[in-house]
């Protein structure tokens, strides 16, 4: 199914842009709209740049691989 593909690939995304930034993932829960995460982090991040780089970097490499997640004139179809 494309949505579960979907997740698994955004869940691996954010363990690689986390572990390029020394942020260790403790557990992660999906639901169909989000994701819930505990994680631990070097205390030089804030949580507000961990977000940012999560959600900005997973944004675009996700939308470049699956297609279904743009709309028509290319603009992300979702928040």
């Amino acid at each position: 199914m494309i949505y579960n593909n979907i997740v698994e690939r955004g869940i691996e995304v954010i363990r690689e842009i986390c572990a390029a930034n020394y942020v260790d993932v403790i557990s992660e829960n999906v639901s169909p709209d989000h994701v819930h995460m505990l994680i631990s982090a070097p205390p030089h991040l804030s949580v507000s740049k961990i977000v940012q780089y999560m959600r900005g970097k997973s944004s675009r490499k996700l939308q470049g691989e699956f297609q279904e997640l743009r709309n028509g004139n290319g603009n992300n179809t979702c928040g």
